[in-house]
């Protein structure tokens, strides 16, 4: 069978494309808070996917591992700033023109102290925001060598949709943050001032964040870092972590707990409007979806894997009262679990199916 690769956005919205009303990241929903405590734990790293709007992003499998990472958020003698701290490593963050700004980190080894402050986000924001800002940094390290740092940091909020959780949930309006900080970092004695090339490394590192909406923190992040000298690979590390809904919950934000029950309200209240009555089956060559309808409707049927690819789609129009079927090709499909997709007028409705 020729598989095609199409978004399932494609299938899954075409009658309906303005059915999500754009999701934004603002500053009172989604800025650190001083006393927050975010527990992150590592998960097996993962490919982040490909980028675009309405992902479906598949956790329901993911591997969790014991470690943890914290992170505490407070306020220093200077009210205006706010400190996370993460190991040994505290990183300098001000709120200022409606952007989370950073001026630097300090460490019991290392010092640094950004030129102007790099904005790591502004806010709103939303799918398809992009930014670029170069940064220049200076500092210490064991109080005897000189740092010195150049970069770019890169920004695109690049893909939205929803996660599948391994608890069942379906968490909606999911934005994901791509950035990219590429820089020129020079180590030296204050007396040397011909910069050895032995002294001078390109770190790059590739971060990408999800955020759902009615959660301040990301739920999932990727972190990839490569050090390179002479345009050479020396290290390369990369890490995932998820800071899971349930975790979250125990940082009684009580914004996002407001946000979440109205996205609640809101999705029951559309649920309670289905028009459509089906049942699923599954025979040798061929899935069928068996409908009755309580009014008009216009039906798109999807079977995708995992990753969200559109293996087959069917699509049919009938009005009230009305019964009939929509056939799915299954000529070719491994054997396996998939996710049956169905839009009706713009409702989405998602089943398991087991091919055996």
């Amino acid at each position: 069978m020729r598989n095609t690769y199409v978004l399932i956005t494609f299938c899954l919205f075409v009658f309906h494309p303005n059915l999500m009303s754009q999701t934004k990241m603002t500053a009172a929903s989604n800025m650190p808070r001083s006393n927050d405590k975010v527990s992150k734990r590592q998960m097996e790293y993962f490919e982040p996917g490909r980028d675009g709007p309405e992902q479906t992003w598949d956790f329901r499998y993911m591997k969790v591992l014991d470690e943890r990472h914290v992170t505490k958020y407070y306020c220093g003698s200077d009210s205006a700033l706010l400190y996370g701290e993460e190991s040994d490593v505290a990183k300098k963050y001000l709120f200022r023109n409606d952007s989370l700004q950073t001026i630097g980190s300090e460490s019991r080894l290392r010092t640094m102290t950004y030129q102007h402050p790099l904005t790591i986000l502004s806010f709103p924001c939303s799918y398809g925001d992009t930014s670029k800002e170069e940064y220049h940094g200076t500092g210490s390290y064991c109080d005897k060598y000189v740092l010195e740092t150049n970069g770019t940091l890169e920004s695109k909020i690049d893909a939205s949709g929803i996660i599948l959780l391994n608890d069942g949930d379906t968490l909606h309006h999911v934005l994901r943050l791509h950035q990219v900080y590429s820089a020129d970092i020079a180590q030296y004695l204050p007396y040397d001032t011909l910069f050895r090339s032995e002294n001078r490394k390109r770190r790059v590192e590739e971060r990408y964040q999800w955020f759902a909406h009615g959660y301040r923190y990301p739920l999932f992040e990727t972190v990839s870092v490569t050090i390179l000298n002479n345009h050479a690979p020396v290290t390369c590390q990369k890490l995932a972590y998820c800071f899971l809904p349930s975790d979250q919950a125990l940082l009684k934000d009580d914004i996002n707990e407001q946000i979440q029950k109205e996205d609640s309200l809101r999705r029951n209240q559309v649920g309670k409007q289905s028009i459509i009555h089906y049942s699923v089956s599954v025979e040798s060559n061929a899935i069928i979806v068996r409908y009755s309808l309580d009014a008009d409707a216009n039906i798109v049927a999807a079977v995708c894997d995992r990753a969200g690819i559109v293996y087959s789609r069917a699509s049919i129009s009938d009005i009230e009262g009305s019964s009939g079927s929509l056939r799915l090709n299954r000529n070719g499909l491994k054997l396996g679990i998939y996710v049956l997709y169905l839009n009706v007028n713009g409702q989405i409705i998602n089943d398991k199916i087991e091919l055996k």
